[in-house]
């Protein structure tokens, strides 16, 4: 009796290529299954492309620098040979303002077939000669002639290319309700302020696109610095603020 179970117990227990089989069989279901899962929570196309756009909540109010073009107009009547003293101080404005913000070159536009032509040749040497005082190297003036057929004592036109931020309005909080916070994202106007008084603060706002390389380092006045400081040099602050009533 104990054999005859021994036999039957023996024949139904699967063989290994059996097993090996159904092991390969579940592994392909499942991998389809999971394939199949992939595929289905694969986000589309078009929410990718916004993602990688938008990135992040901070950059919903990045400061935007926009191209102006800063100008001036300076008289050339008939008979003029130079320009006055207070065309000479706004022109040494005008070029301090370019060496501070502008890019490319300085343009001169003198007027070409008007009656006060010959004038303003003779006038547009004393602005160039100005705008070189003011700081303006001369490989970064350029002069040429614009049409003024038929004008009288048309002006010479200095002008070179700058950036302007472009304003940022915030939202104010009081359009927000602070306790909706369940699902925890940021409000709307989350990072505003700070990038709005980046915009406000930043000096060149050409800076923003990164156009412009570093100068050179100046290390023997960094050391300078350096032991000053060491030596007792440097003022010490009082650490009062102005208007404030701090002590």
């Amino acid at each position: 009796m104990t054999r005859e179970v021994a036999k039957y117990a023996s024949f139904a227990q699967p063989s290994k290529a059996a097993l090996t089989a159904v092991a390969l069989t579940a592994l392909m279901l499942l991998g389809a299954c999971g394939g199949a899962r992939a595929a289905k929570e694969e986000p589309p196309v078009d929410m990718v492309e916004q993602a990688h756009l938008k990135r992040t909540v901070l950059d919903a109010f990045v400061p935007e620098a926009i191209p102006v073009e800063a100008r001036i107009a300076i008289s050339a009547p008939s008979g003029a040979i130079g320009i006055n003293v207070q065309e000479a101080a706004e022109l040494k404005s005008f070029a301090q303002d370019y060496v501070r913000l502008g890019r490319g070159n300085v343009v001169v536009s003198v007027p070409a077939n008007a009656s006060n032509s010959q004038s303003a040749a003779q006038v547009a040497q004393d602005v160039q000669r100005a705008l070189f005082l003011g700081g303006v190297d001369f490989s970064k003036i350029s002069a040429g002639p614009y049409q003024a057929q038929g004008q009288t004592n048309a002006p010479i036109l200095i002008s070179f290319g700058r950036y302007e931020t472009k304003p940022i309005v915030c939202e104010p909080w009081t359009s927000f309700d602070p306790r909706k916070t369940a699902e925890n994202i940021p409000p709307d106007r989350f990072g505003c302020a700070q990038n709005a008084n980046l915009a406000a603060m930043v000096a060149d706002p050409g800076d923003l696109l990164g156009d412009r390389k570093e100068g050179t380092r100046d290390a023997a006045r960094i050391q300078n610095g350096i032991d000053m400081h060491r030596k007792g040099g440097v003022p010490a602050v009082s650490g009062a603020v102005a208007g404030g009533g701090g002590k």
